[in-house]
């Protein structure tokens, strides 16, 4: 599915524009933003450098914040939302950890469940390393995969891949032609979306 950066900035606040070019510029320097809502203000924490991504998932905001903000959603009949920005997609290291820190969530806290809670991994571009199988991993430990779109508005594509990077454009065809999303995670992935940004403010 494709994500856009307006979208998330209206729903967790225009204050996450402040990494806004280091997030949507798919070079080889890593930089990763997680935000997530439950929580007041709708909290948000920043990496960069080697294995930017890897790195937040040993910071407090993985560690307590994200648990905080599923509890909170318990009973509200509205799934918690944890959006990982990065601006290109993980080596295979970094997708291996970011499997077991999802895992070890799910196991930790067994309130984190599919029915109450939705972890979207937004990437700008598509790094080379990154396989198939590493996509396929990290959607059968309960991420969704989006490619991160900005300024649509800019754009006139005609294959309707607008607001794309030519490495969001590799992105998207690794995560749509290549039918990474199997047994309906797409259709699935993409009615939760749906009404992903619809539970705003």
């Amino acid at each position: 599915m494709k994500v856009k950066w307006e979208d998330i900035a209206k729903y967790y606040g225009w204050d996450i524009n402040e990494h806004k070019h280091e997030l949507t510029t798919a070079l080889n320097t890593t930089h990763a933003k997680i935000a997530c809502n439950w929580i007041d203000r709708f909290p948000k924490a920043y990496s960069s450098g080697e294995h930017a991504e890897a790195k937040l998932l040993n910071e407090e905001f993985w560690q307590k914040t994200v648990p905080s903000a599923m509890q909170a959603s318990i009973g509200s009949g509205m799934q918690a939302l944890v959006t990982l920005i990065i601006n290109r997609s993980p080596c295979s290291s970094c997708c291996g950890k970011l499997v077991d820190a999802l895992d070890t969530l799910k196991r930790k806290h067994p309130f984190v469940a599919e029915e109450n809670s939705f972890f979207l991994l937004a990437m700008r571009g598509k790094y080379k390393s990154t396989t198939d199988q590493d996509f396929a991993s990290l959607v059968d430990a309960g991420w969704s995969l989006g490619t991160l779109e900005v300024n649509v508005e800019k754009y006139t594509d005609p294959k309707s891949k607008e607001g794309l990077s030519s490495a969001g454009i590799a992105l998207q065809t690794a995560l749509t032609e290549r039918k990474v999303f199997v047994d309906g995670h797409p259709q699935r992935i993409q009615n939760i979306s749906g009404s992903y940004w619809a539970l705003g403010h």
